[in-house]
């Protein structure tokens, strides 16, 4: 093809000499370079349309979202049913009772490994007993869950959560402590920072021994009980 297009080139240089013809433009060398290779000289520019499906991001997890969550699984309904544990969970209360085993951060690794191959070294027919058990308590919570979710109940405790998470809860015995103070050492340094002022207010809070600060740790403990209260 590249022979064929020098010869059409040349035969097209000597008929200018001769005839006076124009040589060959850029553009036709180009056309004919792709036409003796088969190719065209215009692309062609067909655009085909992707049935791809606009991927959806997933929701952002807001902090109230947070808060609600952490209510929920700090507050559960009271008339939710209890989830029943598991086979190995009731044989490893089970063992921990006869064995006499206290829980302790020392002795918690310690019982944990006891437990454990004190389960495996059962037999199918040990195990079965503690499996059965947890197998009829689910079944029995399944059923509860059911009727628990017609009855409406769930609905309207996440109504109620919805509603207390709009309410902030009481202040702690710091918080009160800080919120009395923060005035009173402004006033004595009223040129000073509110940043120092602070540093100055929680400095005190942490020279205060356990006995002064009962009062105002029992002050919050007394108005957390009554918020507290709402969730019942």
């Amino acid at each position: 093809a590249i022979t064929r297009f020098n010869s059409l080139v040349i035969k097209s240089l000597s008929n200018t000499a001769i005839y006076g013809c124009t040589l060959p433009t850029i553009a036709s060398r180009e056309f004919a370079r792709n036409a003796s290779s088969g190719k065209s000289s215009t692309k062609s520019k067909s655009k085909t349309k992707s049935s791809t499906k606009k991927e959806t991001k997933p929701k952002k997890v807001t902090k109230k979202d947070q808060k609600i969550a952490k209510l929920l699984k700090k507050y559960p309904d009271p008339q939710q049913p209890a989830r029943p544990i598991n086979g190995y969970l009731r044989f490893s209360a089970d063992y921990k009772k006869r064995n006499g085993f206290v829980l302790t951060p020392q002795t918690m690794a310690h019982v944990s490994r006891s437990v454990s191959s004190a389960w495996r070294a059962l037999t199918p027919v040990d195990k079965s007993k503690y499996q059965e058990s947890y197998a009829n308590d689910r079944t029995k919570y399944k059923d509860a869950m059911k009727r628990y979710k017609e009855s409406g109940r769930a609905n309207i405790w996440l109504d109620k959560i919805l509603k207390l998470a709009e309410e902030k809860p009481p202040k702690s015995g710091y918080q009160l402590f800080i919120k009395k103070r923060m005035p009173q050492n402004h006033e004595k340094q009223p040129n000073a920072q509110i940043k120092d002022i602070m540093k100055l207010t929680a400095s005190e809070w942490k020279t205060l021994n356990a006995e002064q600060k009962k009062p105002w740790n029992d002050k919050a403990k007394a108005a957390f009980a009554e918020w507290e209260k709402k969730f019942a």
